[in-house]
């Protein structure tokens, strides 16, 4: 993932590359992301960073579930939960 300014690139483990815009609101606790990708799908999310760890719970807007509240999934949710750690230069 690398994000400039209010633009987000994001290469998945499949090689894949997710183009976008993200709004943040480091006001809600936990802090809260909207992820909006260039073909127009939304991801609403949590994140926290810790240090050089990056950390978000999302899910698709307009899906079942409501934006996540905490750091966890279950098998009855969409939820994803990623961990990311920065790149050493």
């Amino acid at each position: 993932m690398t994000i400039v300014g209010d633009a987000f690139e994001v290469r998945t483990a499949s090689g894949n590359m997710l183009k976008g815009t993200i709004r943040l609101d480091p006001s809600k606790q936990p802090s809260q992301m909207d992820m909006i990708h260039a073909d127009g799908a939304r991801w609403e999310a949590i994140y926290i960073i810790e240090g050089e760890t990056f950390r978000m719970n999302y899910v698709e807007a307009g899906g079942k579930d409501a934006r996540p509240a905490t750091f966890t999934t279950n098998d009855t949710t969409e939820a994803t939960v990623i961990v990311l750690r920065r790149e050493s230069k």
